[in-house]
């Protein structure tokens, strides 16, 4: 018989969600109950879960059934919920925002009037802010998805996996003659919603004046506001053969995973620094970019800045001329081996069990 597990997710990063259930199909160890809110379920509709009215009716929901290890998806808000259930179980938590993981008390009250002052008050009077530092520390393990930024108190919880579909469509494109103009154009990649505060989006638009060679380049995420119009402003001055392609509405996640399927590299010249509840984190040092996970899931290299740590094979720093630098890396072959789903879920099983083992001592 498997071991019963629960994956709560309440709030948001659905596209985790969906890797864990990936992986878990996949033991023969563990079975895997998923409890989503509304809105989750209805970003990953494939996932069998569970409908979490509201976060109250999840103390019910746990109570009828026996989990032996319960995980938290996202705890950044609900935390009179969560401080009832890392009391009575045993419970891990994925962790997004190291930094604001750390925060004690009183550090957390001296953010609320910081910004967005209305939904903060909210978390302190209705949702028990206060107590996330308990939460966290009550936590059997803080998981974090890349190993890059494991440490002492945040263990490494592997779930991202290449995309068997992607796998099927490289074999097949490899297998086919194309002709040397599809051969020649490199196709750039920058996955994820078109914001500068995530990513410098003025430093690409203005390289991409400079390129010499035919290239299609995707800013595959929504674009808004301000960067919308920075697009706009510098379509009139790119090259002819500069092909950029944007998108003013969500993308679906077919036509999401065909470009990146598509790309020759990810470009992403992700921030140095974010800030989430007024709070600094640092990507690649407290906070991981999604970025990551769509270079493992597509099998492709990913440019990154100079500020970024070098944590994988196939991530680059970004070079001077890097159109230069886009088209060597158009020759090379990267090895996703170690990130097939057949390995990746021993090693998460493992991970896994040494919780359960733990709880049952």
């Amino acid at each position: 018989m498997k071991i019963k597990i629960a994956y709560i997710e309440l709030d948001t990063h659905a596209e985790i969600a969906d890797a864990f259930y990936a992986i878990a199909q996949k033991s023969e160890l563990f079975s895997v109950d998923f409890l989503f809110s509304p809105k989750i379920q209805q970003s990953v509709p494939h996932i069998p879960s569970t409908l979490v009215e509201s976060p109250k009716s999840i103390l019910s929901l746990l109570k009828e059934n026996y989990y032996q290890h319960i995980i938290i998806g996202t705890a950044h808000r609900y935390f009179h919920i969560w401080n009832k259930i890392v009391s009575h179980y045993s419970t891990s938590i994925i962790v997004h925002n190291q930094n604001f993981a750390g925060l004690n008390s009183f550090q957390l009250l001296t953010k609320i009037f910081k910004e967005d002052w209305k939904y903060r008050l909210k978390l302190l009077l209705k949702e028990n802010l206060l107590s996330a530092p308990k939460i966290h520390s009550l936590a059997k393990r803080k998981w974090v998805l890349d190993q890059g930024l494991e440490r002492k108190d945040f263990s490494y919880l592997p779930i991202f996996c290449t995309n068997e579909k992607s796998k099927i469509e490289k074999n097949l494109k490899n297998g086919k003659h194309e002709n040397e103009e599809d051969e020649e154009k490199n196709i750039i990649v920058i996955p994820g919603a078109v914001q500068q505060t995530r990513r410098d989006y003025g430093k690409i638009l203005d390289a991409l004046k400079y390129f010499t060679h035919p290239t299609e380049v995707v800013l595959l995420g929504k674009a808004e506001g301000s960067e919308l119009q920075g697009i706009l402003n510098t379509l009139p001055f790119l090259p002819k053969y500069i092909d950029l392609k944007y998108f003013t509405e969500k993308i679906p996640k077919e036509i999401f995973d065909n470009y990146l399927s598509k790309a020759t590299v990810l470009w992403c010249p992700i921030q140095e620094k974010t800030s989430f509840f007024s709070n600094e984190e640092y990507y690649g040092k407290t906070k991981m970019s999604g970025n990551i996970l769509d270079a493992i899931r597509s099998e492709k290299p990913i440019i990154i800045p100079q500020h970024h740590p070098y944590t994988h094979d196939f991530m680059f720093h970004e070079k001077e001329n890097i159109e230069t630098q886009i088209s060597s890396l158009q020759q090379k072959q990267f090895d996703f081996s170690e990130f097939t789903i057949e390995r990746k879920v021993k090693d998460w099983e493992q991970a896994i069990m040494g919780l359960v083992n733990t709880s049952l001592k």
